[in-house]
């Protein structure tokens, strides 16, 4: 789980930077997130800083999810308020 978490978590930040893939991202930083739960509370030794590290990024994620969402909005609304 923890290597799941940490991978997931590394293409949803890759993926969170643009305006329509974002979806995906976010979606990815889901998956990553439950993952790098589950991960955390199991109790193996060598995973449990992936699942930690997969955690984070999926918070990142997440967060920038949301502001390219926000700002994508944003932006579009302004685009057709000036036509």
């Amino acid at each position: 789980m923890a290597i799941a978490a940490m991978i997931l978590g590394i293409i949803g930040l890759i993926l969170s930077f643009f305006p329509f893939i974002s979806v995906i991202g976010f979606i990815l930083a889901i998956l990553a997130f439950i993952f790098g739960l589950i991960g955390m509370i199991q109790r193996s030794k060598g995973g449990k800083g992936m699942a930690i590290a997969g955690f984070i990024l999926a918070c990142i994620c997440l967060f920038i999810s949301f502001i390219v969402f926000i700002a994508f909005f944003i932006m579009g609304g302004a685009i057709l308020f000036a036509l």
